[in-house]
């Protein structure tokens, strides 16, 4: 009955957690875009930007040259691509190392982290195919055993869209400027996930107060460190916190080409833990 418990309030953290996460706020929004007919996206292109509109954005077609006119072109088509299916993205880009590195950096740290990857007795046990920044993923794995991995954070946090086959995975990657602020609520999401953090609430049933988690990057040590703060940050179920946020922390993934990262709101929890209803 016990472990019972303890598991009911493990999944309690864990959708707070991702309830913060998923949040809208003024400044992360995940919303999938909504289809647009191409002449109207042509007409909204330039009128979306928060940019001062330019002459050669705003005149009529008969008032431009060939190299405004080309230049509007290339505006127009790079807002048109990001609504194509993948599929259709993928077959239009030519292949890109940059992003098969990046996407690389990702899926060893996911595999890595599979029982199974470690005893399948080959080098690699997946391929990775990335056009532009849209990749494919196929594994001698079962799928069962990393299709579910790679839609749960850090690894689903980095991927944007996302379409499955019974012979591949298809993915784009996220922007690079993304990377950072994407990373640290990853490591928040494997906080609420944690058993860590389950056996914090089950030894401090009676806590009562808040805790405030903030995780910042160390350019120099390249390396994640995390505070607790709020009315709980010194009392047990705090240091347990800070506990199990730094073993998080010690093991999160830092890409090579992460360099700063951006303030993010701290991760603001309750306790006791309300139950989702």
């Amino acid at each position: 009955m016990k472990r019972a418990a303890w598991l009911i309030l493990l999944a309690s953290l864990a959708a707070n957690v991702y309830l913060w996460l998923t949040r809208p706020t003024a400044t992360s929004q995940r919303r999938a875009p909504r289809a647009m007919p191409i002449t109207a996206l042509a007409r909204n292109t330039t009128a979306s930007s928060s940019a001062p509109a330019s002459a050669s954005s705003t005149s009529p077609p008969s008032a431009l040259d060939r190299v405004q006119l080309e230049q509007r072109l290339l505006r127009v088509e790079a807002e048109i691509e990001v609504h194509l299916p993948l599929e259709e993205q993928y077959d239009r880009a030519s292949r890109s190392s940059e992003s098969e590195a990046r996407a690389k950096v990702v899926l060893d740290h996911m595999f890595a982290s599979i029982a199974d990857a470690g005893s399948a007795g080959i080098g690699s046990p997946y391929s990775l195919e990335c056009h532009g920044n849209v990749c494919t993923l196929q594994s001698s794995l079962d799928p069962a055993d990393w299709s579910q991995a790679i839609q749960q954070p850090p690894e689903r946090l980095m991927f944007g869209s996302m379409s499955f086959t019974a012979e591949r995975v298809m993915f784009a990657l996220e922007p690079v400027d993304k990377l950072g602020e994407l990373l640290v609520r990853g490591i928040y999401a494997a906080l609420g996930r944690s058993t860590q953090a389950e056996l914090c609430i089950a030894g401090n049933a009676n806590a009562n107060g808040s805790i405030s988690v903030t995780v910042q990057f160390d350019p120099a040590q390249r390396r994640f460190t995390g505070t607790v703060g709020g009315t709980l940050a010194n009392a047990p179920i705090g240091v347990c916190f800070r506990a199990a946020l730094d073993e998080i922390c010690a093991r999160a993934l830092v890409p090579a080409e992460l360099t700063t990262v951006p303030p993010v709101d701290p991760l603001d929890l309750e306790f006791p833990i309300q139950r989702p209803h």
